[in-house]
């Protein structure tokens, strides 16, 4: 749903996903609802950008939408070859609406791999629906101030960075959203799902598989992510074999995450690093195993990568009704933290060490946490953001 003064990317999956037109041989009920301009693969290469005659090139229909009373473009089926600018303003593109086929009909490369294919920019009421973003360093940029909603987008085979929302004033709504197979740079490092710096977040359905470092980095005290029913999984470590964690909360942004499966990452699952207001609830943990260090399912750290032992009341973590089954070493570790836990099941923890406290964790709840003889080792590394230019 559109609101007013709100960039929203979204699949229509209702709309042309049976499949319907513009995915089949004419374009049907989803052009004639209003006015729009029409690109397809093969398309005359002189059209206009009409119904009848489309035009070939998806930059000439944004450039056409650019401050029209048109600013609806509906996406044939194809791959098309762009770098897309959506700049805000009302001469410019807010309204926009960017409509596909659906991820498996619509696929947009970029033409310079090192920008992204698709950046708005202090944009708002933009929808863009239906399509795979492959390759290229960064696909999905959105800063500025952009407010947007994200729905049924697939990111494929991503460099650096699946996406990357960058604040403080952004506001992105993802919905069945999808990242997979995010490759490291030329330095072995990177290779994250998505980073949200500064913004704030919801992300309902989708996830990420197969990324390196981190499948998503929440750094920056204004940044905030509520997410529920995703599916994190398969993060493996960087060159130099280090992390591979699943979500990762950093320099006090807050989480919320519910009825979510986190499988198959390396050193955490979930990993708060001075984090705000973490809440994890309702949700599954499967085979953490260890990198260089760790294999520890949940970690929450009041401790900086510096070694500051911060104030614990700074930092509070809830965790609630969550299943852990498989850990190389701790199901959950608490440091210098304010927690809450209730109802969590652990089990098939390597060490046989379920909830550990330790570093001053001040906790409450059912859970039982025990406060080892030796503390266990934390690798407390803030994992850098990467922003493409701007």
């Amino acid at each position: 749903m559109r609101t007013k003064g709100v960039v929203t990317i979204a699949l229509m999956a209702t709309a042309c996903g049976q499949p319907k037109p513009p995915c089949g041989g004419d374009w049907g009920g989803l052009s004639e609802a209003e006015p729009a301009w029409h690109v397809r693969a093969d398309a005359n290469p002189d059209g206009d950008g009409s119904e009848r005659d489309p035009f070939l090139v998806l930059s000439d229909a944004l450039e056409a939408a650019r401050g029209a009373d048109v600013r609806r473009i509906i996406v044939g089926a194809g791959t098309f070859r762009a770098n897309l600018d959506v700049d805000g303003g009302p001469r410019r593109h807010d309204g926009l609406e960017l409509l596909g086929c659906g991820t498996e009909l619509t696929t947009l490369e970029p033409t310079d791999a090192q920008e992204p294919t698709i950046r708005i920019t202090e944009a708002s009421d933009v929808l863009v629906s239906g399509m795979t973003l492959r390759g290229g360093a960064t696909p999905l940029f959105i800063w500025g101030g952009s407010e947007a909603e994200v729905t049924e987008l697939h990111i494929d085979e991503p460099r650096i960075t699946g996406f990357v929302v960058d604040g403080p004033l952004s506001t992105v709504d993802l919905g069945l959203v999808t990242v997979e197979d995010t490759q490291m740079d030329d330095g072995g490092q990177f290779g994250y799902g998505g980073v949200i710096t500064g913004a704030q977040v919801t992300w309902s359905g989708g996830g990420v598989s197969n990324a390196h470092s981190a499948a998503v980095i929440i750094d920056g005290d204004t940044a905030t992510l509520d997410a529920s029913d995703l599916d994190i999984v398969s993060t493996q470590p960087n060159g130099a074999g280090a992390f591979g964690r699943g979500l990762q909360v950093q320099g006090f942004a807050g989480a919320t995450v519910s009825d979510s499966r986190f499988a198959d990452h390396r050193d955490a699952a979930l990993f708060g690093l001075l984090p705000g207001p973490l809440v994890v609830q309702d949700s599954t943990f499967e085979s953490t195993l260890a990198s260089n260090e760790g294999g520890d399912a949940i970690v929450v750290t009041g401790i900086d990568d510096r070694g500051a032992r911060l104030d614990p009341a700074n930092f509070q973590a809830t965790l609630e009704r969550n299943t852990i089954d498989g850990a190389d070493r701790a199901g959950v570790l608490f440091e210098r933290v304010t927690a809450v836990a209730n109802d969590n099941v652990i089990m098939g923890t390597g060490t046989g060490q379920e909830r550990i406290s330790q570093e001053g964790a001040v906790l409450s709840g059912n859970d039982v946490f025990v406060v080892p003889s030796e503390s266990l080792e934390v690798l407390r590394e803030a994992l850098t953001s990467v922003e493409p230019p701007k």
